[in-house]
């Protein structure tokens, strides 16, 4: 816990496992909420982050390959959470679409944080792997926030949760940038067999 890439990267990767299942869980909800789709309907929405998720992670790990993965991270966050408040404040076809899109910020994420976050533990990065792990929690507590924001003010409105969610990815990815670049290349190696692995 001494070891600032990993304390911080803890808080990083519980809010992006709460941003990622907050965006899975509502789009269909979102979708219907703004305009008007059927339940089987929304649900292809869905279907399509999925697939958007997939073809981006193949080019987001290529990329890796030539722009540090940190700079990756931050753009990638910050562009989900202007998605997310576009889709909040302008609810409709093109919010639905836009959340789509989130999906594609959201696929290089994990990797790279689970990267960073162990950087220099050296024979402690398998018993700090468990503790990275344990961040699933944000996936169970934060879609109860949202779910309490979609009954509170709808659909559209509760993904400013989500886009809130998104922010300690972005300061994380910054956080790094601020770092020594020691050790750069070899992690952009590892982070990308990670990213090829999941």
């Amino acid at each position: 816990m001494r070891n600032t890439h990993y304390r911080w990267g803890i808080v990083a990767l519980f809010f992006y496992i709460a941003a990622q299942t907050c965006t899975w869980t509502f789009t269909i909800q979102y979708a219907q909420q703004t305009t008007g789709a059927d339940h089987a309907t929304a649900g292809y929405y869905l279907q399509y982050s999925m697939i958007v998720f997939l073809v981006a992670r193949f080019v987001a790990t290529w990329a890796m390959g030539y722009v540090r993965p940190s700079i990756l991270l931050a753009l990638l966050g910050a562009t989900a959470t202007g998605l997310c408040f576009y889709a909040a404040f302008a609810p409709g076809l093109s919010g639905v679409w836009a959340l789509v899109a989130v999906s594609a910020c959201l696929s290089l994420m994990f990797p790279t944080i689970y990267g960073i976050a162990l950087m220099g533990l050296g024979e402690d990065a398998k018993f700090a792997a468990g503790g990275l792990v344990m961040t699933l929690l944000g996936g169970a507590l934060m879609p109860m926030v949202q779910g309490a924001a979609i009954d509170a003010f709808g659909a559209a409105t509760s993904f400013v949760v989500t886009g809130v969610c998104f922010l300690p990815v972005v300061a994380y990815g910054l956080f790094h940038l601020s770092t020594s670049k020691a050790g750069l290349f070899a992690f952009r190696s590892s982070a990308r067999q990670v990213a090829e692995a999941l």
